[in-house]
C-alpha cells in the first residue's frame, strides 16, 4: 500500500495528459485533485478541463467560480479546487459535448460514444493550439477507460486514436466508500477496515501499480467515511481551521460561508445544514460572509467574520 499522491506524481512526468474520474455525488474526490495541483503545475501541467464547466464560464478573467459558471462545480469543495487551480495559474477550460445527439436505430449505446467522441476532440483541440501544453482531465465515472469494446468506446479512447497521446488514466470510482454496504466493490470491502484517512494505491510485487481493470493505469481506493464534528471528515482540508457560526436564529437551517471579496452568485467556501448536533465550517484564513437562511432558503440575516 502506498499514497496515492506519491505514486501518481513519480509516474506523472511520463504523460502531457491525465485523466482521472470522480463520482459526481461523491465530493472527497475532488480533493486528491486539489492536493495533486501544486505538483503537477511544477510538472509543467498548465491545463485543467473540468467536465463539470459551461462552455460560456468566466473562471480565467474573474478567478474564482459563480453559479453560471457550470453545474457540479457549485458544491464548495469543486469550488475551492477552482480556485487553488486558478492561484496556480492553471488555464481552466470546459470540453463538455454541447451539440446534441439523436439516437440511432436500436443502438442503445450511440448517444453515449457520440458525447465521448465530442468530448475527446474538445480536448485534443485544445492540444493542437498547444502543442506543449500538459493537461489536467478530471471527467465523471467511466470517461476515462481506455481499451474499451467497439460498442462502447469511452472518451480517453477516442482522445488517444485523435492524438496518438497515450493519456494516463485513474479510476477513483470502483475502491471506494458507500452507506450501503451491498454497494461495496468486494476487494475494497475486504480492505477497507486496513485503509488510512488519506487515498492510497496498492503496489504490485514488481513494484507497478494495482489497478483492477485493463481499461485503466491506476486504480485508486478512497478512504472510509467518517465523521468529525457530525460532518463527514473529507469537508477538512490541508490548511483549513474549524469555525462554529454564533446562530442567533431558531429558525436557521443552511449556513454558508463565502469570500468577503468575491463578488456576484458566487459559491460558497463551506457550508452545512443545521441539525440537534453543534456542527462547523471548514475553511481557510479569511474573511467571509456568513449567511444564515430558512428551510425554504429565505435569508436570515448576513454577518462578516474574520476567521483565523
Amino acid at each position: 500500500m502506498s499514497l496515492a499522491k506519491q505514486e501518481i506524481l513519480h509516474v506523472a512526468e511520463e504523460f502531457e495528459v491525465i485523466m482521472i474520474n470522480e463520482s459526481h455525488h461523491t465530493p472527497y474526490h475532488r480533493q486528491l485533485v486539489s492536493e495533486l495541483l501544486r505538483e503537477l503545475r511544477q510538472l509543467g501541467f498548465n491545463y485543467l478541463a473540468l467536465e463539470g464547466l459551461s462552455r460560456e464560464h468566466q473562471v480565467n478573467e474573474r478567478r474564482y467560480p459563480c453559479f453560471e459558471d457550470g453545474f457540479y462545480t457549485r458544491e464548495p469543495l469543486f469550488g475551492e479546487l477552482i480556485r487553488q487551480a486558478v492561484q496556480l495559474d492553471y488555464t481552466l477550460v470546459a470540453y463538455e459535448a454541447a451539440e446534441k445527439c439523436k439516437p440511432e436505430g436500436k443502438d442503445k449505446y450511440h448517444c453515449q460514444r457520440f458525447r465521448d467522441s465530442i468530448q475527446a476532440k474538445n480536448i485534443y483541440d485544445i492540444k493542437k493550439k498547444d502543442v506543449g501544453a500538459k493537461m489536467l482531465v478530471l471527467a465523471g465515472y467511466s470517461h476515462i477507460k481506455k481499451n474499451s469494446q467497439p460498442h462502447k468506446t469511452r472518451m480517453a479512447e477516442y482522445f488517444a486514436r485523435l492524438s496518438g497521446i497515450q493519456p494516463l488514466s485513474i479510476d477513483q470510482t470502483t475502491m471506494m466508500d458507500f452507506a450501503d454496504t451491498n454497494f461495496l466493490n468486494p476487494n475494497y470491502a475486504y480492505v477497507q477496515d486496513h485503509l488510512p484517512a488519506e487515498p492510497v494505491v496498492f503496489l504490485n510485487a514488481d513494484g507497478t501499480i494495482w489497478r483492477h481493470s485493463k481499461r485503466v493505469d491506476i486504480t485508486v481506493f478512497s478512504p472510509p467515511l467518517t465523521q468529525t464534528d457530525h460532518r463527514y471528515s473529507f469537508y477538512q482540508l490541508r490548511g483549513q481551521v474549524k469555525y462554529v457560526p454564533k446562530v442567533n436564529h431558531d429558525g436557521a437551517f443552511l449556513i454558508q460561508a463565502f469570500y468577503a471579496q468575491e463578488r456576484g452568485h458566487t459559491i460558497p467556501a463551506d457550508q452545512f445544514f443545521r441539525t440537534e448536533e453543534e456542527k462547523c465550517l471548514y475553511v481557510y484564513p479569511g474573511i467571509y460572509r456568513i449567511q444564515f437562511r430558512d428551510k425554504r432558503g429565505a435569508l436570515l440575516s448576513e454577518t462578516v467574520a474574520e476567521i483565523k
